[in-house]
């Protein structure tokens, strides 16, 4: 005849063996997680410099233009002004592309768990 105690631990035993089983999936979770925090954090901080500045250029611009005395300098100031802003802006691209590479590092996790998985 079985106890209370003996009925009533099986449940228990049960879970604790899932809970077990379930740690490296928890593990690669807290990872990719750190990585995508770590990541948004890159990505927010780049735009917030790239943004930072472009408003510096925005707010040169009217000052540099008020101080144009001919119509070429006035061409000129433009030009420059969206020459720099293009540059700014490809530049800015190439920034994020080498940002966004930096996801393959979660790539790499998730097929190391896969690994474990099929070892397993």
């Amino acid at each position: 005849m079985t106890t209370h105690k003996e009925r009533h631990a099986e449940p228990f035993e049960q879970f604790n063996s899932w809970a077990f089983s379930a740690q490296p999936m928890i593990e690669t979770n807290a990872k990719l997680t750190e990585a995508l925090c770590t990541q948004a954090i890159e990505v927010a901080s780049e735009l917030t410099d790239f943004t930072m500045r472009r408003l510096r250029e925005d707010v040169r611009l009217p000052e540099r233009l008020a101080q144009c005395r001919t119509p070429q300098d006035l061409q000129q100031a433009w030009l420059d002004y969206w020459q720099t802003a293009i540059a700014q802006y490809q530049g800015e691209w190439s920034r994020l592309a080498d940002l966004g590479r930096g996801t393959q590092g979660l790539s790499a996790v998730t097929e190391k768990r896969h690994e474990e998985r099929r070892a397993a």
